[in-house]
Order: structure tokens, then C-alpha cells, then sequence
């Protein structure tokens, strides 16, 4: 799996050092020229997942796949590199931002609240969780469409419920009041249940991935 990660590191750099020689570029613009930089935090996760998933686009081009299949690595151990570099990849792009954004917002006289970050980190950890078995699956064009399928569906499943729910005298306000009012444990307990709830997403996701790799013909 070694080898799978120095690839991938490799890919990303070859293909694009230019491009993340700008992004820290705007990020220290942005750093010294806007008042919040709470999301530029999330901004660079946002990139990171997104070239990570290019890592894939680049084996599955002219036939790559196929060569990568004849070395000694399992489909599996393939999955597996994908999700851990993935978010490694993301993760260590949260750090780059917080060395790079924390003391220039302490020169600048400004608070820097992580949860932002934290919040855009796990919007990035369901956008992998969705895109990587779809991109293996059906390869970048098509997943791309799919994606957009589902957050589709998704989006009218949640406007018809809110529609419904305004017909039967249910509004989004009244819920939300009553979580925020019945919600009184404390914050620990909320954060180890979204850890919990993001673990499970990660291992259906990881599942339909290696059952997508075992199935496929390259």
C-alpha cells in the first residue's frame, strides 16, 4: 500500500504543482485581506477531495488500471489506499491552512473558529464517501452525472418533505426549535454520535467499492 500512496502523491504533483502552488498563493492572499477566515479552512478541503478523486481518473486513463491489476496488490488493498489517501490527503491540507491562517489571524486581531472546518471536513468525508464507488463504478464522466442524480433526489425528497410537512402545519422552524429545546446532552456526546454515524457511512461506502472492483472487468 506504500507504493499506492507514493502514486498518488506523485500524480497529484506532477499534474498539479502549478495549481497548488496558486491555491496556497490565495490562500495567503485571502489570509491577509479578508476579515473571517473561518472558511478557508473548509475551501481547502473542498480541493483536497477533489484531487484526491483525480488520482482515480488518472489510473483508469489509457488502460492504467490494467497495468496497476499485474502488480502484487489486491483490488481491495486498491480500495483501501483510495479512502486512506483520500482523507489523509484532506486532512493534511486542514493542517497547511490552520499553520498558515491561525497566526495570521492572530497578527490581524481576528478568532479563528475551527468548527467551520470541522463542518466543511465532514461534507467532504460524505461527498468521497459518495463519489469514490460511483467513480469507480461507472469511471468520471458518468459518475459526475450520476452525482448529480442524487443530490437531485436528494433535494426533492427534502423540499417534497417540507412541503408536505407546511401542508400538515409542520414547519422547519418548529422542528428545529424543539431539537435545539429537547437537545441537552452534552456537546462530547454529539461528536462521538457523528463519528459513529460517519464510520458507518464510510464502511457502506468502502463495501459497494470493493464489491465494485471485485465485479469489474479491466
Amino acid at each position: 500500500m506504500k507504493g499506492l500512496f507514493i502514486k498518488d502523491c506523485r500524480t497529484i504533483l506532477n499534474n498539479n504543482r502549478t495549481f497548488l502552488v496558486m491555491m496556497i498563493g490565495i490562500i495567503l492572499f485571502l489570509s491577509f485581506t479578508v476579515d473571517s477566515l473561518d472558511f478557508v479552512g473548509g475551501y481547502l478541503t473542498i480541493v483536497g477531495s477533489m484531487l484526491a478523486l483525480g488520482t482515480i481518473s488518472y489510473d483508469q486513463a489509457e488502460n492504467g488500471m490494467s497495468f496497476l491489476l499485474t502488480l502484487p496488490i489486491s483490488r481491495k488493498m486498491y480500495v483501501q489506499s483510495k479512502y486512506l489517501f483520500s482523507v489523509l490527503f484532506s486532512v493534511a491540507l486542514i493542517v497547511l491552512v490552520n499553520i498558515i491562517s491561525v497566526p495570521v489571524s492572530i497578527m490581524r486581531g481576528y478568532s479563528y473558529d475551527i468548527s467551520m472546518t470541522a463542518g466543511m471536513f465532514v461534507g467532504c468525508l460524505i461527498f468521497l464517501f459518495i463519489m469514490i464507488p460511483l467513480q469507480l463504478k461507472f469511471g468520471v464522466e458518468k459518475a459526475r452525472i450520476a452525482l448529480v442524480i442524487v443530490f437531485g433526489v436528494i433535494v426533492c425528497a427534502i423540499t417534497g418533505a417540507i412541503y408536505i410537512g407546511a401542508g400538515n402545519g409542520i414547519y422547519v422552524e418548529d422542528v428545529t426549535a424543539s431539537i435545539s429545546k429537547t437537545a441537552t446532552a452534552p456537546a462530547a456526546v454529539y461528536i462521538i454520535l457523528a463519528v459513529l454515524i460517519m464510520a458507518l457511512l464510510g464502511f457502506i461506502s468502502y463495501c459497494f467499492s470493493v464489491k465494485t472492483m471485485e465485479n469489474k472487468e479491466y
